[in-house]
């Protein structure tokens, strides 16, 4: 393989490869022994074929492949050994089937790139990491918290009203003037006061109320909800008290049992600091990955060619646009709004390109089984989303895009290994309440 390149000007390359046609035969006749010993042909024992035959039945198709394996090898040549960085969509010049083996095989690619850059030494970034550790009050904060979260509910004992984090047990009563809408309608429902899964007006209404007091809300379902016998109806809930319930907290020595933890108190409370340290620790490296990030953006600064930096500044503007909008429309833009969007896509093309060739540099790779433990990682955390998160990562295009995200993650520590990092030591403490920050 021959391959030339032409600098077309400053940002577009043209790169020509050439086959002779000593090579194409070459490969054709190693993938025509291949496929004497595979394919079965009437009359003749398998492996007998005549070459005759199978290169009249099958030299074409043996060519094509051979034709678009060459282009694959081509533009992954032009990838890691030329190291150019493309930054559009290679076209492919001058190709043509290949009839025979006789006549080789040429063809061009065509494409925006960046110029050559240097790599900024690693050693130049300084930065800060806090490395955390569970102090003995947030764990113990940690216990109690888990405590009432699993404890039963239990009728009141010293309070007759309602009030925040109580389970109310009610029935529903709900009226459109003097029509009972029965399909509103509950025997028996219950709601924990400030959970906010149901109507705001009518949680809020229970507080304060007593066992067989009524809560009255008139409240306006909205005009686009998908329930078209109830959108933009006004009704009124009627709800009784039948029970009102607070938590019974469990005793710290329960939890073990309840948690099928193997072990007593002590060793679930080493591993809950752990899991708490582990926690804050990877928000920590998030957040340094960000920084340096954003001294990367700032410190980078080479050309991009102006049509991809054209494309994605456009991008960049109506999409924020439509978003703040909430649907598709034209909007015209002001001249520093333009440059601003510009200055942004050329950052975002420069940092492309420098993770591209750290990526190549280090030999970064992703393996199938590192996606699947970030997707699950993201499940454990999901709770009742989870299922909308597997399905949203089934889908092919976001499977690849956090396949990018866990790369840049890796380059981004690759790097962290190289640069300044002064750690700091830190306890995590018991977060204020409500009551305490009121």
């Amino acid at each position: 393989m021959q391959a030339t390149v032409h600098e077309i000007d400053s940002f577009t390359q043209r790169v020509s490869f050439d086959f002779s046609p000593d090579q194409i035969s070459g490969l054709f006749n190693s993938e025509m022994k291949k496929l004497k010993s595979k394919v079965n042909v009437p009359g003749f024992r398998k492996g007998k074929v005549p070459a005759g035959m199978l290169k009249k039945r099958y030299g074409q198709g043996v060519l094509m492949d051979i034709q678009q394996d060459l282009i694959q090898k081509a533009w992954t040549h032009v990838v890691r050994e030329l190291k150019l960085e493309p930054m559009s969509q290679p076209e492919l010049e001058e190709l043509g089937a290949m009839a025979s083996v006789d006549g080789g095989l040429s063809f061009k690619f065509s494409f925006d790139t960046i110029p050559p850059f240097e790599l900024l030494d690693a050693s130049g970034f300084e930065l800060e990491r806090t490395e955390w550790t569970c102090s003995d009050e947030a764990l113990e904060a940690r216990v109690t918290e888990m405590c009432e979260q699993m404890g039963e509910w239990v009728a009141l004992k010293r309070r007759k009203k309602a009030r925040a984090q109580d389970q109310v047990v009610f029935s529903l009563q709900a009226l459109e003037g003097d029509e009972e809408l029965s399909a509103l309608a509950s025997e028996e429902e219950r709601v924990v006061l400030g959970s906010k899964t149901m109507i705001p007006e009518l949680e809020e209404a229970f507080v304060g109320l007593k066992l067989e007091e009524e809560a009255k809300v008139d409240y306006t379902f909205p005009e686009d909800h998908p329930n078209d016998e109830i959108k933009g109806k006004t009704v009124t809930f009627i709800a009784a008290v039948k029970e009102i319930n607070e938590k019974s907290p469990l005793k710290p020595e329960e939890l073990p049992e309840k948690l099928n933890h193997e072990g007593d108190l002590d060793s679930l409370k080493a591993k809950l600091a752990e899991e708490m340290a582990d926690e804050r620790n990877k928000g920590e490296a998030q957040k340094l990955r960000n920084e340096l990030a954003k001294l990367m953006r700032e410190r980078y600064d080479f050309g991009v060619p102006p049509a991809a930096v054209n494309e994605q500044a456009h991008h960049r503007l109506h999409s924020a646009h439509n978003h703040a909008q909430g649907e598709a429309c034209d909007h015209d833009h002001s001249a520093e709004e333009e440059e601003t969007a510009r200055e942004e896509a050329a950052r975002d093309l420069r940092m492309e390109a420098v993770l591209r060739r750290h990526a190549q540099e280090s030999e970064v790779t992703i393996t199938d089984r590192e996606v699947n433990d970030r997707i699950f990682e993201m499940l454990r955390g999901a709770g009742e989303f989870g299922m909308q998160i597997f399905q949203f990562y089934q889908q092919p295009q976001n499977k690849a895009r956090l396949k990018e995200s866990i790369i840049e993650d890796k380059v981004l520590d690759k790097i962290l290994e190289g640069a300044s990092v002064k750690v700091v030591s830190a306890e995590i403490k018991p977060e204020a309440n409500e009551a305490d920050k009121a």
